[in-house]
């Protein structure tokens, strides 16, 4: 039987998890870095494998990653149920908006609600959003029952 100790991020682990936590800030910058960065950001931002273990400590609970900072990564089809909190402090809108808030209300053991802190005041866009949503499932619906009618008669 393994035993239990106390992880990076504080939580009881065994040693099997304890080999898959790294010793890693609390707090963390994501980002895409560019040719043209300045020197010690382009370091600081770290290599595409740095990038993905960032992914995988930020998706382990028991991690002590606990807060990303991201500027254009993240935001979309990246999935971490756990995540009850987005501080929101840029434009966003349609798609990527309606994405972006749904990284907070995915169902997770314990949570029953993600909070969406809006610095800039997206409600419209999100409104916008939303109703854009609306039709298009109208208009895919609509469509289906002409496809159904059509076939069967």
């Amino acid at each position: 039987m393994e035993r239990k100790k106390e992880s990076v991020g504080g939580c009881g682990t065994n040693e099997k998890e304890e080999k898959e936590l790294k010793s890693i800030e609390k707090v963390c910058l994501v980002m895409t870095r560019n040719k043209d960065d300045e020197k010690g950001l382009y370091e600081m931002l770290g290599t595409k494998e740095d990038r993905k273990e960032l992914n995988r400590q930020f998706k382990n609970v028991k991690s002590n990653f606990k807060i990303a900072i991201v500027v254009d990564m993240w935001l979309t089809g990246f999935d971490v149920p756990c995540l009850d909190t987005i501080y929101i402090d840029k434009p966003i809108q349609q798609h990527t908006l309606i994405q972006t808030i749904s990284r907070v209300n995915r169902v997770y053991k314990g949570k029953d609600r993600g909070l969406i802190v809006d610095y800039i005041g997206i409600k419209k866009n999100m409104n916008i959003a939303a109703n854009i949503q609306i039709l298009r499932r109208r208009n895919w619906m609509t469509l289906v029952r002409r496809c159904v009618w059509y076939c069967l008669n």
